[in-house]
This record gives structure tokens, C-alpha cells and sequence, in this order.
């Protein structure tokens, strides 16, 4: 942030600004001087506005009245105008300047020919512009807690995100319904076994499944996600691998090829262990690619469920959510909807709540707020939550980086027959999260502009899951082109593509297409080939010269059968005689 506390000082003291009036009169009285004009006087009232002034002239300077063409008065009124217009831009400046700060933008470049374009833009911290951090303000009692955009995962607010060795009790259910879902059918019969049933810990939640009967993995789900039934996770975990351990090692490979590197299961459940941890960041990056399954995303939103009759039940009570907020919803003043989508609790966890939400303009995030120990726990940790996302969406808007059909560069074709050039737009409009004070001012939107030739046949997918937590909001726009266009060109034809980051975070793409359609340039050679004089020349000329090349065959056939025959006659003849 610019400060001008010096410059402001400047400006406010009594000794400068007497300074400077005497200056401005000096300046007068010096031009009017070296002008060889009429004894011009340059006066300067003292702070008394007393009527003497100090005068220059050819004869030197002295203290007289004033006598010249500029009254004591008019030339009072005159420096002190001047000295207020000079004292008012001081002011302006300062505050604009505690506004608004320009950022920098570092450009990686990968071997590439890169055009760069840099537009200033303002920054988001945690800080607020009091100097508080917004986390306290928010009054969030919990060992850890993070806010994220579910789309693009970057973070929008988090205290101790990476804090180590958090127990994320039921919440662990999460990553079990990402492993079952991945790898069976919801169709698929799973039988329960006696140690499924009975392993599900003193006081843990169950809705009473018998040894020996047979539910979908859908039902399953339902039972374990909906009212976290720790038996139905055992089932799972049994039937979609060989045994628990396997499951167990599945859940914990998964986890880490998502990104949640800090992340450890020892059970299906949540069941409380001293080796059973996770943090707030590694249960967002799961929670946010859970929330990418159909399936998941279905089932996590519903408040209540019917479990179909089976082999050992002929009817079920209704299993109703643990989250009070699908059941009650959230308070009045709350400007979204919550979408799921796990809640978790034992006694050395505390409670923990993981919630999805969106809003009328589709923007969804997702919150993870862990190890909430207060006497209320079990009403606070709903409250911290709500406070958590109303944040969010207070502060956060999508934003339209870019229109469909918006023109973004201009090519060089090669072998075209008319324009050399060609304008790529996009073939449709991106849109990504940004502070709501950047998204309504879409001139402070800093955007770099990456242009890389690359190879079309390449892929443009991402192998990792990126939580990306950052104070700078620049927007880098990288443009990818083929390395070689070329006429012929159809209209709507794809030539490249164009990525949003923040950071090393894609928060937009769009293919670019061509904006009209290029023929190729035809030479004289071709455009002879394809007339039809010159296909009635080809054809008369192959047909003379197969003409030619079979008379010339025929000829050397014949002259072999009469050479034969003369010799016949010869040889005949010869015996004769």
C-alpha cells in the first residue's frame, strides 16, 4: 500500500506553507521584474493579512504599500487559491492511494515465445482493512477450518488449514463413498458379516443391519452418508475389496493421488485412533472431488431415506440426516442453499462438519470446519459454519472473464487465397470466483496474456487436484495455438484453446475457433489441372501414346512371326533342295 504520511506532513506545516507563499510572491515579483514592467510588485501577506507587503523591483526590495498592478488583497486572495488548489490535490492523492495498490505478476515461461500483456489490480488477504483478521472476526472456535470455491478449489479463507493430525471422525465416510462409488455399481448385492455388524465402536452409529443381509451399495450409501451408519461403511469396505485392510490401503492410495498428502485411515468408519488424522485442507480437496460424482452429489443433499424391504427386514424406520441443516435449514439472513454433505463427531474429534452450498448464480463452495470443542459444540460448530460460507458469498462473485464468440488473437495463415490473417474467438463464454470489489470493476482485473504454440493432438487435462491459497488475484490468460495453420480453414474450425489461472489453478478454459472459413490458395498448375481443356489434352495424350506404345508392340510382335516364319521357310526349303 502507498502511504504519504511525509508528503501529508508536508502539507500541514506552518512553516512549509509560509514557505510557500513567500515562494509564490517571490515568483511574482520575479517575473514582473525581468518583464521590465512598471514596477510590478510581488506581495506576500503574512498569516495577519496585514496590509504591507514585501515589493521587488529594478531598485531592489523593500516594505511599502502596494502600488502596482496587483493589490495587497487581490495578490492575498491569489497566492491563497493557489496554495488551497495545492493543498487539496494532496489530499485526493492520499486517499486514492490507500485504496488501490498495482501488484506484480511473475510469468513463467516454458521455452516458448511468449506475449505478455500486464494490467494492474487490486488484492485480497485475510486481513481486513482495519487490520483485523477476518477470522477472528468471524468468532470461529476450532482447531481448523477452510473455505474454498468447489469449482476451481482455491481457497477464499482458512485459519490452520494444514495443521496436522486432526481427527476427522465420520467425515472419513467421505472417502469411503469416493472408493465404493469408483469401483462398484450401485446395483452390486453386498452381504454383511458379523464383524461388520458388531465392529462399529461403543455408542457408534448404526441403523441395525443383521449378519448375513444382502443390501445394494446404493441402500448402503444412503445409510452410511444420510444417517453415517459405521456397520453399512464395514459392508462396504468388505465387499468391494477383499478385506478391510485392502479397502483400508484403497482409501489411503486415493487420498494421495487426490492431493491430501497429510491424510491417514486406519478404518472405513471414523472410529477414533491415534493414527486416524487428517487436516482441513486434504478433507476439502476430498469433499471436493466427492462432490463431483452424480451419485454422491444425489445422495449427500437428501434429508431423509427408505431403505427398501430385505432378506432379514420387511420394513425399515426412515433414515433421517445427522445435518441439521437439510433437516432445518440455515438462518433467514443465509444467501445460499446447502447442498450437503457430511457431518462427524467422537469425543476427541469434537464436532466436524463438512458442508456444500451454492447460491442463485450457481457459485458453490464448500467448507470444512474441524475440532469445534466449545460448551455448545453441537450448535456452534452449525453456527461457525454459516458464518464460514455467508463470508464467502458476501465477498465472492463469479465473474465473466470472457464472452462467447470474443475475439481473442489474430493468426498468420499460410496458403491462403485471399486474407493472410485469421481472428480466433472462443466458442464459449468463462466464467470464474473473484473478489466481489475485482468483479464489479473489470477494469482491475490484471491479466497476463500467455501465447504457446502447442501440439492440438496433445491433452489438456491435469493429472493432480491443486488447492491454490493466495493473496493475489491476477488472472494470467494463456493462449494455445497450433504451430502450424494452414489453408484450407473451415469456419468454427478449432485451431487452440485458452486457460484462466490463478496461479497454478485453471479456473476457465474455452477452445478457440475460427471466425470464418479460408480456402486455399490454388496455383496456375492446379488450377490448369482441374480445367477441362487441360483433362481433354491429358486424356488425347494418354490415349495417342497408349496408341503409340501398343502399335510399337504389335510391330516388334509381328516382325518376330515373320522372322520365325522365314526361317520355317527357309529350313523347309533348304531340305528340298
Amino acid at each position: 500500500m502507498i502511504h504519504l504520511n511525509a508528503m501529508e506532513r508536508y502539507a500541514q506545516n506552518k512553516t512549509v506553507k509560509l514557505f510557500f507563499v513567500f515562494g509564490m510572491g517571490f515568483l511574482t515579483g520575479s517575473m514582473r521584474w525581468y518583464g521590465k514592467l512598471n514596477l510590478g510588485w510581488g506581495c506576500l501577506s503574512n498569516l495577519t493579512m496585514k496590509s504591507s507587503c514585501y515589493v521587488f523591483s529594478e531598485s531592489g526590495m523593500g516594505v511599502k504599500k502596494s502600488v502596482g498592478f496587483f493589490t495587497i488583497k487581490l495578490l492575498t486572495v491569489f497566492i491563497v487559491v493557489i496554495f488551497t488548489l495545492f493543498y487539496s490535490i494532496i489530499n485526493p492523492w492520499q486517499v486514492y492511494a490507500t485504496v488501490s495498490q498495482p501488484t506484480s505478476v511473475n510469468v513463467e515461461s516454458s521455452g516458448m515465445n511468449v506475449n505478455v500483456v500486464t494490467v494492474s489490480t487490486g488484492t485480497v488477504s485475510n486481513t481486513g482493512t482495519a487490520g483485523y483478521d477476518i477470522s477472528e472476526l468471524l468468532g470461529i472456535e476450532a482447531e481448523s477450518f477452510i473455505l474454498i470455491d468447489s469449482r476451481t478449489g482455491i481457497v477464499l479463507l482458512s485459519d490452520g488449514m494444514d495443521k496436522k493430525h486432526i481427527y476427522p471422525a465420520s467425515t472419513t465416510k467421505i472417502m469411503a463413498a469416493i472408493v465404493a462409488l469408483e469401483n462398484e455399481s450401485l446395483d452390486t448385492v453386498m452381504t454383511a458379516s458379523q464383524a461388520a455388524v458388531y465392529d462399529i465402536g461403543e455408542g457408534g452409529m448404526n441403523i441395525g443391519i443383521m449378519a448375513g443381509e444382502e443390501l445394494t451399495l446404493r441402500d448402503l450409501l444412503h445409510a452410511m452418508l444420510i444417517c453415517s451408519a459405521n456397520e453399512a461403511a464395514n459392508i462396504i469396505a468388505e465387499n468391494v475389496a477383499s478385506s478391510r485392510e485392502e479397502f483400508i490401503n484403497m482409501m489411503n492410495e486415493r487420498a494421495k493421488e487426490l492431493g491430501a498428502t497429510d491424510t491417514n485411515f486406519v478404518n472405513a468408519n471414523g472410529l477414533h485412533h491415534e493414527n486416524h488424522y487428517t487436516t482441513a485442507k486434504d478433507m476439502a480437496i476430498i469433499a471436493r472431488h466427492a462432490m463431483t460424482i452424480p451419485a454422491f452429489r444425489e445422495i449427500v443433499r437428501k434429508d431423509s431415506f427408505d431403505i427398501p424391504p430385505t432378506n432379514k427386514h420387511k420394513a425399515w424406520d426412515p433414515l433421517y440426516t445427522t445435518n441439521r441443516f437439510l433437516r432445518y435449514g440455515t438462518s433467514p439472513d443465509c444467501n445460499f442453499e446447502i447442498i450437503g454433505i457430511k457431518t462427524g463427531y467422537t469425543s476427541a474429534a469434537g464436532h466436524n462438519l463438512v458442508t456444500a452450498a451454492v447460491d442463485e448464480n450457481g457459485m458453490e463452495l464448500i467448507s470444512v470446519i474441524l475440532g469445534v470443542k466449545t460448551p455448545r459444540a453441537w450448535e456452534d460448530v452449525y453456527k461457525y459454519t454459516e458464518k464460514l460460507l455467508k463470508y464467502g458469498f458476501d465477498n465472492f462473485s463469479l465473474k465473466k472473464l470472457i464472452d462467447e464468440s470474443e475475439h481473442v488473437t489474430t493468426v498468420s495463415v499460410e496458403n491462403a487465397k485471399d486474407s493472410l490473417t485469421l481472428d480466433l474467438v472462443t466458442d464459449q463464454s468463462v466464467i470464474g470466483i473473484l473478489p466481489k470489489t475485482t468483479a464489479d470493476l473489470s477494469e482491475n482485473i490484471n491479466i497476463t496474456e500467455n501465447i504457446n504454440m502447442i501440439n492440438m493432438n496433445g491433452t489438456n487435462s491435469k493429472d493432480e487436484l491443486e488447492v491454490f491459497n493466495s493473496s493475489n488475484w491476477n488472472v494470467v490468460r494463456k493462449v494455445h495455438l497450433k504451430p502450424l495453420i494452414s489453408a484450407p480453414i473451415s469456419e468454427g474450425e478449432i485451431l487452440g484453446y485458452i486457460e484462466f489461472f490463478l496461479g497454478d489453478t485453471v479456473i476457465g478454459t474455452a477452445n478457440l475457433i475460427a471466425a470464418n472459413s479460408i480456402e486455399k490458395k490454388v496455383s496456375l498448375y492446379e488450377r490448369l489441372k482441374n480445367s477441362l481443356i487441360f483433362n481433354i489434352i491429358r486424356t488425347t495424350v494418354i490415349v495417342l501414346a497408349s496408341f503409340m506404345f501398343l502399335r510399337i508392340i504389335l510391330r516388334k510382335i509381328s516382325r518376330k512371326v515373320n522372322a520365325r516364319k522365314r526361317k520355317t521357310v527357309y529350313r523347309y526349303n533348304k531340305r528340298l533342295y
